[in-house]
């Protein structure tokens, strides 16, 4: 199906459609799909009949749902609330997609998370997506402890997922001078910056910055440049031949060890077991 469009015509389909090949655990609550999809395959509008909560593994597609368009990139989570009408378009690199699929049989397991998975919401963590890749190393292990090891990584997932994108109630949208700051902070993390350097960019006290900074994004300034930089690695060191050392001084690392420490704390795996994680 690559390059092609997939006839939906928005009816309901499964999660594999238009995949290459794919793996499929079901346990009492979901269903697991670690899938591949070919470059340059477009999937038109179409549903999934349970609520999604999905990580882009490697590769990319774009998602358009309702108004929103969702640039789905390596270590990206999302949900997709059910029958939700969307449609795909994967990048030139093909897409490897870990799909969990909520049972609605289980809407009272899931309850805590129902603001989360009704929703679309967008989340880059370099805990969650470690996750998403141990449920896919459980889903091609599929021996006797897998169903147990994988539902509680999905609650481990969910939770931080819901965590990471909760917006206190009567919070307004962030000023435009703040998305102004967090564009840069993403463009120039590996360049060390003064917080007061930062606000006088975007026109406002550097006190101001920090608290409107962490009412809207539920970190402060430090924190968000250090997970910018930490999934920026993280993107290199899967996809790039370069030595744990390259990837680490490119990032910005003061050295490998620097590197280390920060993905350990992160991820619970130090940069070379994860890339033979990966391989």
């Amino acid at each position: 199906m690559a390059g092609a469009a997939a006839a939906s015509h928005e009816r309901k389909v499964p999660v594999t459609l238009g995949s290459a090949r794919a793996r499929i655990l079901r346990t009492d609550s979901c269903v697991v799909t670690d899938a591949s999809f070919p470059p340059g395959t477009v999937l038109g509008d179409h549903r999934h009949e349970g609520a999604i909560l999905a990580t882009m593994l490697a590769g990319s597609f774009t998602t358009t749902i309702g108004a929103r368009r969702i640039e789905c990139t390596p270590s990206t989570t999302w949900t997709e609330p059910a029958e939700e009408t969307h449609a795909n378009r994967v990048g030139s690199r093909g897409a490897r997609v870990l799909v969990v699929q909520l049972d609605r049989g289980s809407a009272e397991r899931f309850q805590p998370f129902e603001r989360l998975v009704q929703g679309v919401a967008t989340v880059r963590d370099p805990g969650i997506a470690a996750d998403a890749r141990r449920i896919a190393r459980e889903v091609r292990t599929n021996d006797a402890f897998a169903v147990l090891a994988i539902e509680s990584l999905v609650l481990t997932m969910l939770v931080s997922a819901a965590r990471t994108s909760a917006v206190p109630k009567g919070t307004a949208r962030p000023p435009a001078w703040l998305g102004t700051a967090r564009d840069i902070i993403r463009a120039e993390f590996r360049r060390v910056r003064r917080l007061a350097d930062l606000a006088a960019a975007v026109g406002v006290h550097p006190s101001h910055l920090a608290h409107e900074f962490r009412r809207h994004f539920q970190c402060s300034v430090g924190e968000y440049a250090r997970r910018i930089r930490l999934e920026w690695a993280l993107a290199h060191l899967r996809d790039s031949p370069e030595s744990v050392t390259h990837v680490a001084l490119a990032a910005g690392y003061c050295d490998q060890a620097h590197f280390t420490r920060e993905c350990t704390r992160a991820v619970g795996v130090a940069p070379a077991a994860l890339r033979a994680m990966w391989r």
